[in-house]
């Protein structure tokens, strides 16, 4: 038990560091964010219809 005492500590301290965080995304610039848009919109206006025509 007495080896047991030392051994523990000594092996939490030689673990590897925690992964650091990662930077959070930057904003998009320009006029990106509406090219995000106008592709997000066209996507749901083709996936939309398809609810109804399930439906029935």
């Amino acid at each position: 038990m007495n080896t047991f005492d030392w051994l523990v500590p000594t092996l939490a301290f030689l673990a590897p560091m925690a992964p650091m965080r990662p930077e959070p995304p930057k904003p998009l610039r320009g006029s990106a964010w509406a090219a995000g848009m106008v592709i997000g919109s066209v996507c749901l206006m083709m996936v939309l219809p398809m609810f109804t025509i399930w439906s029935f």
